[in-house]
């Protein structure tokens, strides 16, 4: 590879990805990894994409302070490039051509426990870098209600948070008590309070502002953990009726208007089962696009734009996605 390719632009400078690596991994090498021009498409759930120019993998377990994130975070900015935080890829679609900038995973043990339980509710502190499905086996356990509103959410806990994850009825915010970040661009470690960060639907303040370390949860009630399980297990076989899970996707991909269901929408203009090259909207779910294999990040928007342009043809809804185009709008 060319040195003209290896080191990209941004405006009217030009970002040496090399010295950029070079830079972060002198700051520990043992807690850090930095991989140049790295295929993201095995980093999310549809398994779609083309490469970071600079991946930096931070494991929290091996790093000897905090502080060095704070450094990495604030060579980046120095250097001028663009930068995104990857949870667990499950509601993003990187483009073919990959991503000018560099991707931060944070990588810390799954960790999920209890502080200052009650008799009758709990607070859990847990790890940004923790999967839901872990969250949810936890509080089984443990007969916390609440937890169920996670069962078959993919992704973890920080990718949850930053777009306020949840079901048709209920959102991850209304189990948070605080959570623990490194605010962007300035990198200074912060614990905000659930009303200081701004929840909406499918989105939340953190995104693009934070890299998110810690949260605690807050479960109310407890019940018989037999009985939580029941109920965790019916909402997963609703699940596998109702939704692809076989193959590669991202969740819906369609916010929900108002009063209205996206799926709905879609099958309405008869556009289930549709493919374009190996992308599919789903002949399960309307409001899910599957990868049958060797599909591009081209075909998936490719099929996004006729479901927007056939829905707002016929019944003058502007579908607005739930998924996200990484570096559509990358933050600096």
């Amino acid at each position: 590879m060319s040195k003209t390719m290896m080191n990209r632009t941004m405006g009217n400078a030009v970002i040496d990805y090399d010295l950029l690596a070079k830079e972060i991994r002198a700051l520990d090498e043992s807690g850090i990894e930095v991989v140049r021009n790295e295929p993201l498409a095995s980093y999310t759930t549809w398994r779609i994409g083309g490469p970071a120019a600079l991946l930096v993998g931070l494991d929290i377990a091996a790093l000897p302070t905090l502080e060095i994130i704070r450094e990495v975070l604030k060579q980046c900015a120095a250097s001028g490039a663009p930068v995104f935080i990857m949870g667990g890829g499950s509601n993003l679609l990187v483009p073919d051509e990959g991503f000018d900038g560099v991707v931060l995973c944070l990588r810390a043990p799954a960790s999920v426990g209890t502080i200052e339980p009650g008799d009758h509710d709990a607070a859990v502190h847990v790890n940004a870098d923790t999967r839901l499905r872990d969250i949810v086996a936890y509080g089984v356990e443990h007969g916390l209600t609440g937890v169920e509103r996670l069962a078959g959410i993919p992704g973890t806990l920080g990718g949850a948070l930053a777009m306020n994850a949840g079901t048709a009825t209920h959102f991850i915010d209304e189990l948070v008590h605080d959570v623990t970040i490194i605010s962007l661009p300035h990198a200074e470690i912060r614990t905000l309070t659930r009303d200081e960060i701004v929840w909406s639907y499918r989105s939340s303040s953190l995104r693009d502002t934070a890299l998110i370390l810690s949260a605690q949860l807050h479960f109310a009630a407890r019940e018989d953990p037999a009985e939580l399980r029941a109920r965790i297990a019916d909402a997963h076989a609703q699940r596998a009726h109702t939704q692809p899970l076989n193959l590669p996707n991202a969740g819906s991909v369609f916010r929900n208007p108002a009063g209205e269901s996206a799926g709905r929408l879609i099958e309405a203009v008869e556009l289930k089962g549709t493919t374009c090259g190996g992308a599919q909207i789903s002949d399960v779910h309307a409001n899910f696009i599957v990868n049958r294999g060797g599909a591009t990040a081209a075909d998936v928007l490719e099929l996004i734009e006729l479901v927007q342009r056939r829905v707002a043809q016929e019944y003058g809804v502007e579908l607005q996605t739930e998924v996200r185009v990484l570096g559509a709008q990358a933050p600096r």
